[in-house]
């Protein structure tokens, strides 16, 4: 037997449930988009788009003949520059930390963040 931790700041279910930033409603957002976008099934293809084993940051392409993801993640604590092009149009489905859909540049990508856009014709 174990005992509980009794303390107010104890994570558990019922809190993360009324939490909308809490990591258990994160994950459900982020199955939910799995299972709304066909990019993200077993058949699709991935192209790495950035990938260094030094610096940030970590970007590819999730592809299939349906439709076309580009997912940027950067959870380092300094911004980064992205060394490819973005898609010219695109419609932003998630993302963690300070984004704001207008603002992505090549140049420039927010530390600690993440983000997934459909790309859009």
């Amino acid at each position: 037997y174990i005992a509980q931790d009794e303390s107010k700041s104890f994570i558990n279910v019922e809190s993360e449930l009324d939490d909308k930033d809490s990591l258990l409603n994160e994950v459900k957002e982020l199955i939910k988009i799995r299972h709304d976008h066909k990019a993200f099934r077993s058949d699709s293809r991935i192209e790495m788009l950035e990938l260094s084993e030094y610096s940030y940051p970590l970007a590819y392409r999730i592809s299939n003949s349906d439709e076309s993801m580009l997912v940027i993640l950067n959870p380092s604590d300094r911004e980064c520059s992205l060394g490819f092009k973005l898609p010219e149009k695109y419609e932003m489905i998630h993302k963690v930390g300070k984004i704001d859909a207008e603002k992505i540049t090549e140049y420039i990508f927010p530390a600690a963040s993440a983000v997934i856009l459909k790309e859009t014709k």
